[in-house]
Parts: C-alpha cells; structure tokens; sequence
C-alpha cells in the first residue's frame, strides 16, 4: 500500500455535535435492535445494515467511509498499520496526548529468533499501545497488518515486512502474532476466557502470490496449482484457521489472468468456502482501479464495482467504488444484496471490537500510560537482541573480551550505518520516543574505550528495498564494496563486519576472507538495536538468532527471473529453484543457519515412532483444521546439552525429507516444527518435547492435492536423522481444493518444463 497522507477520520470522532463516542449511546439509536449487546452477533448486524440506505452504504465501501446519519454512525478511516509497532499511516497520527509509540525489530529480524512466545509477545504489546491510540481518538482499531507473503525472490523491496522464505514459519508467525493482535490466547494456551470482543482488528495481507513491486499494479503472477498449495496459500490458511483473523487484503496482481480482488474461486470458494473466513475483505489501495486500468479485466467502471464485489471483496481502499457504484446500481449490474453482504462482513468485525456497545466500551482502561513504558521497552532490546544472526566467528573474534584490548588501544566504528537510526526501524514504522544506534550502544560499554578492534557496519536502507522498489544485484550498494576493500588491504588484526539490511546480500567474498574474524546479521532491528548489537558484540548477550532467508551469491539473480513464480527447478528456464526446499545450488549461508559463543550437542531422549500407517496419516489429514492442529501422529524428545562455558539459548529446527526428496518437484526438506530453549548454564540439558501433525508426512501434487507419501521419511534435526516408514500409499486430497478433481502422486525423477 502506498504510504500517503489522507486526512483522519476515527470512529467516534465527527464534526458533527449529534454524534457521540459510542454509537450506542446516542439516545436516538439506543433502543434499538443492533444496539442490544443480549443479541446474536448476526442479527445485530442484519438489523443495523437494514437500517442504512443505499445511498449512505456506498459511502461505507472505501477505507476514507462517510458517516451514515441513518444509524448515527460517524466517518471512519480504516487504514490502520502496525508491522512492528503503531506505524504513522492514514488512520494513526502521533499529534495527539500520545506522541511516540514503541519500535520493534522489522518482521524478517523478528522472525530469526524462532520463538513463537515472543512473536505472541511483541504482537500483544502492539495491540495494547494500539487501543490506547484509540481511546485518545489517534487512531482507529481495524490495523492492516501483518504481512505473510513469501519472501519468494531476494530482490523484493517488501521481503522485510514478512517472516521470510518458508511457509511452515511464516504460518506460525502468523498465528502468534494475529492472536497477539486481536487479544486471544496463544495458540496451545487457551484457557476459555478469551473476551467476546477483539482488542484490535489484525489483517493478513496480501492474497495471493504478491512477492514483487515492478510492476505491482498490473504483475500478472503465474502460479501453478502445486506452489500455491505449499508456499503461496498456507500462511493465509493459518491465518484464518487457527490464527482466526479478522479480514484478509487481496493483492495488486493478478494470479493466472485473474486481479486478485475480483477472483471469486480465491475470495469466496477457498478464503470464505474452504477456509471459512468470517471476517471482511479489503482490496490493496487502489487494487480495484488496477481491476480495469492496468491489467484491462473488465470494461468499464461499474463492471469492475460488480466483479470485485461478487469475488467477495468488501472495502475498497481507495476511491473507486464511492465514485462509481452508484451508476453501477442504477445499470442493473450490482444489487442492493451484494452491497448488503458487504456491509454485513464490514459491520460483524466493528461489532467484534466492541464499537455499538453501550455505556463504557471494552479496553476503555487503556491509556496513554500503557504505551512506551519500561517493560515495553525492554521487550523492545529483547526482540533485538533475540533477532541477531551470528553468521561467522573464526577463533573467537567475538564476543569482545578483555584480551582484546591492549593498554593504547582503540575501537574505531566505521562504515554507513555505523550511527545508523531510523535505518533500524526498516518500514511502516512510527514515532518511537528514542533510537539508540550503534554508536549509542557501544559508546555505553565502558571496557570498549580501550578495545582495539575495528567494526565495520554496512547493509541497504529504504532507498534500495522498499515498497515500490525492488533491488536489481545482491551485492553491497554504492561504495560499500570498495571501502570493505581499502579496509582489509591495510589492518593488521581480523574485523567484524555487522550487516545492517531486511534482504540478503552476498557475503561470499567475505565469508572466508582472513582478515574478517567475524560477520554479524543484525537486519532492522528496531528503536532498541543499536544496544542489542553492542551487548552482542560484548558478550552481554550471546546471540541464537537463525536465518529466515536464504543467502545467495550475484550470480543467483542472473539465471533467475524475479517474474518466474516458480518455486521448483524447471531445467527449460535454467531456474535452479528458490528457497531452502528447492534451491539445488550452493548458499552462501542456507536459511537457519546461526552460530552461538557456546557449542551444544542435541541427542534423542525419546525417538519419533519407526512406521506410520498411510490410512491413519490418511484420516487425521482429513479432519478439520481444529482437530488436525492438535493431531500427533509422531511424538518425540530432543535433549540439549550445553557443552560450552557460557550460558546460552539455542534454536532447534526440525526438518522433514520426503522419500526420493529433490526429485518431481519433491522439496529437498522442509521445516516442520521449531522451538528456541530457555537459557541454559554451561554444561547443563535442557529437553524439548515436538509432535508432528499428519500432513507433515503428505506432499502437495502437480493438481494442488495434499498426497500421503508412502516410503521412508526422514526426520532431521542437525545432525541427528531418524528414519520413518509410511506404509501402504493412499491418495487423499487437501479441503483447500475442489473436490472434483484428479488425484495423482508425485511423479519421480526431475521437473521438466
């Protein structure tokens, strides 16, 4: 979405004296029946949609929607962001009694901490400052975020906003961070005492297969059915099945010669039919002007009011339904029944956050005082800090110790993001009350006044990736190569080399180089980042951050379209696949990858069973989203046993390889499950307990059908294998898919297209 300014207009705020806060409270609305809080949600919503006239409904369709003095509802902007914090957008101002709100680490840093508690965490904090922006009318409570498509092309100016390259991550930030979000449990913890009414409003964005910017408004994705069932739809299904958000943003582009915000078999067959989404759908900004402009779907104005409309969208960000639904309803062509489904799906999510309650709303007790406290800022440093990615530490460069320094030494910081500040807080972000840069950070670690050291810190900024851009190479911009260059010809001791960037860049000249004792993967990492890195860097903290993208070298983007949708190797195109699960080239650094300053050994305390049987794996595929999540086919034990002399938190990734993985368009593995431990002492264990879901053992068909694989699995945790045998093979089909289609396994051997 473009980053424009609109002019604020928040629910409960009109120019006009007849309006109240509350809605409900207005003494000509009060008595009735959609202000009877002892009603069914949907007989709330039927009465007070009856209650507008058409005339004032399409005013509502469009994120700046207009008051609707039928029912005493004022004007409201919809357009709200929080990615990592309250974030200045249409909705938001700072120019209120709250003028600074906290800055998390961008997402893709966020998501290299593995840690679902702090994604949960992180979220729950955002939606307490949010609501307190509201309550002080700075805001209003329906926020367009987060941001789940797959960082598919390393290129991509908004890669940063998202989780990163695997869908199973991606999914489970997600879910954490919706629920977060909207005030319910974490998933796993839920205890039944969840409120009836949403804390915010969270927007899982953008369906589907958005992954570029040039050229965003008429990109045509060509998306075969097999990626979209495994990379390009699972976040969004996790979204709504277990994260149970509340609306859903249809992209820019078109999938396969459709504009995504006037597929009908997205929007209402798989989003609504399939997944049974309940909340409302809202185009990108100015997605239903690209419906006819750029990519020429529909003739006219009102044909593309009536396409988008019965693809089941419900809010135009933008202008175009206002100016041109009128003529569209006088024509014929769109019905009062399709605007009323609109409003009915808008009207649900505002009742849900308790907008048409009387007397004192929900959440009314948070106040300004619950914004940038202490603890939040705290939470702030331990999102940096758990972000970090130690990516290089040859013969214990680092941390920074007491040996390091000599009696005249010195500690130079060089390089463009040495005080680097509002670089740190990546896009989409707010005001927050203070940054603290590198420079900052370290200057406040007295020992490193003698340290004799040089730290060189490099990356991109928003002006190679961002929205609207797209970078062109993976290499270090402007005259960042040729200062590294100049550096290493003249110092005598190794130097750390810290990495301040939302995308990859390649590392594979300095990776091995000997003078570059150490290399940092800080990405954006918030208000608190600078003193993250410092406490890195000086052992206060020892990083346990891994890699939620794959780090390529130059020559990835010479025989890789960023255009090419495909995930897989196709050997007619020379594209060698994308991502971990289908790369067959060699990375720089692979996706979670990470070093610590502590060595730890992982063993089986518990082993995973030796066979499972295809028509059990067969019949928990098949059960409802509810059912399957708490579903264990495959439960197991890992111990992990801190070898080293410092304290230290480690991340276990577990991965899943298929029979004949690699081949057919098999994924080379796949991350399954994931946990980050607690921090354990030097020479102590820790265990972890996992359990691994039907469709962990099934792989998506060339149709798009989830297939129980027979044959023998593997599980993978670092070096540790166990072998599964799926016996006895029957084909199942995923919900996510019509029913009526071919079921067919994977075939062996390589793609060829």
């Amino acid at each position: 979405m473009w980053q424009v300014g609109w002019f604020l207009l928040v629910l409960g705020v009109c120019t006009d004296s007849s309006y109240v806060d509350n809605v409900c409270d207005d003494s000509k609305v009060a008595s009735l029946p959609f202000c009877d809080g002892s009603l069914a949600l949907d007989s709330r919503v039927d009465d007070l949609v009856s209650r507008i006239p058409l005339d004032q409904g399409v005013g509502l369709l469009v994120n700046k929607a207009e008051a609707a003095p039928s029912v005493k509802i004022p004007s409201y902007e919809w357009w709200n962001e929080a990615l990592h914090g309250v974030a200045l957008s249409p909705g938001v101002t700072f120019k209120g009694p709250i003028t600074a709100a906290t800055s998390f680490p961008q997402v893709l840093s966020t998501a290299a901490s593995f840690n679902r508690s702090l994604f949960y965490q992180v979220a729950d904090v955002i939606s307490t400052e949010a609501r307190a922006f509201y309550n002080a009318k700075e805001a209003g409570l329906t926020f367009w975020t987060p941001n789940v498509n797959i960082f598919r092309d390393p290129r991509w100016g908004r890669g940063q906003e998202t989780p990163g390259e695997d869908p199973y991550l991606t999914g489970e930030y997600a879910v954490a961070f919706v629920r977060g979000l909207q005030g319910e449990a974490m998933e796993g913890r839920e205890n039944g005492q969840n409120s009836q009414f949403l804390k915010i409003s969270s927007c899982c964005k953008h369906f589907s297969a958005y992954s570029q910017e040039v050229p965003r408004h008429r990109n045509n994705a060509m998306v075969t059915k097999q990626d979209q069932a495994d990379t390009y739809f699972p976040a969004f299904e996790d979204c709504i099945k277990r994260g149970h958000v509340s609306s859903i943003m249809c992209s820019y582009n078109a999938v396969n010669g459709i504009p995504s915000c006037a597929d009908k078999e997205l929007l209402t067959n798989v989003v609504r039919g399939q997944w049974k989404f309940d909340g409302y759908i809202t185009s990108d900004c100015e997605a239903v002007a690209d419906v006819i402009y750029r990519h020429h779907f529909t003739q006219s104005p009102e044909q593309t009011c009536a396409s988008t409309l019965d693809a089941g969208m419900d809010l135009n960000c933008g202008e175009f339904l206002k100016l041109h639904l009128p003529s569209a309803v006088e024509q014929g062509i769109v019905t009062t029944e399709m605007i009323h489904s609109a409003l009915k799906n808008q009207f649900r999510v505002l009742m849900r956050l308790g907008m048409f309650e009387k007397g004192k709303q929900p959440f009314a007790n948070v106040t300004k005082d619950t914004v940038d406290t202490t603890a939040h800022r705290q939470l702030a440093l331990e999102a940096a800090r758990q972000s970090i990615v130690l990516l290089k530490n040859d013969h214990n460069t680092l941390p920074l110790a007491k040996n390091d320094f000599t009696k005249d030494g010195s500690l130079a910081l060089v390089g463009p993001h040495f005080n680097a500040s509002t670089v740190l807080l990546g896009n989409y972000f707010g005001n927050p009350s203070h940054i603290i840069t590198p420079l900052d950070g370290i200057s406040h670690v007295a020992v490193a006044k003698k340290a004799d050291r040089l730290i060189v810190f490099v990356g991109l900024d928003q002006s190679q990736e961002r929205e609207e851009i797209d970078r062109y190479h993976l290499q270090l911009p402007g005259f960042q190569i040729a200062l590294l260059k100049r550096i290493l010809d003249v110092v005598s001791k190794p130097i750390v080399l810290v990495i301040i960037s939302g995308g990859s860049v390649d590392l594979s000249v300095y990776k091995n180089h000997p003078k570059i004792g150490a290399i940092v993967f800080g990405g954006y990492l918030g208000q608190a980042g600078g003193q993250a890195l410092a406490d890195v860097l000086f052992g206060k903290y020892h990083p346990a951050g891994r890699l939620s993208q794959t780090f390529y070298d130059s020559d990835y983007v010479n025989v890789m379209s960023i255009y090419d949708m495909h995930m897989r190797p196709t050997f007619s195109t020379g594209n060698p696949g994308r991502s971990y699960r289908f790369f067959t080239g060699t990375p720089v650094y692979e996706f979670g990858f990470g070093l610590s300053y502590t060595t730890f050994h992982k063993t089986w305390s518990v082993e995973p069973p030796s066979e499972l049987d295809v028509q059990s794996l067969t019949q928990r595929l098949n059960r409802n989203a509810a059912v399957e999540s708490h579903s264990c086919v495959a439960a197991f034990e890992i111990t992990v046993q801190n070898l080293g002399e410092i304290s230290g938190e480690e991340v276990i990734l577990i991965y899943a390889k298929a029979p004949h993985a690699g081949e057919g368009g098999r994924p080379l593995k796949s991350l399954v499950a994931f946990d980050r431990t607690s921090m354990i002492a030097a020479r102590q264990n820790a265990t972890a307990k996992f359990c691994l879901e039907a469709k962990v053992f099934a792989l998506a068909n060339e149709d798009g059908n989830w297939v129980v694989e027979a044959g023998n699995w593997t599980i993978q945790i670092d070096n540790l294998q166990h072998k599964v045998n799926v016996q006895e093979s029957v084909l199942v089909e995923s919900s996510a898919i019509a029913e009526n289609v071919t079921r067919k396994p994977l075939p062996r051997g390589a793609v060829w297209e």
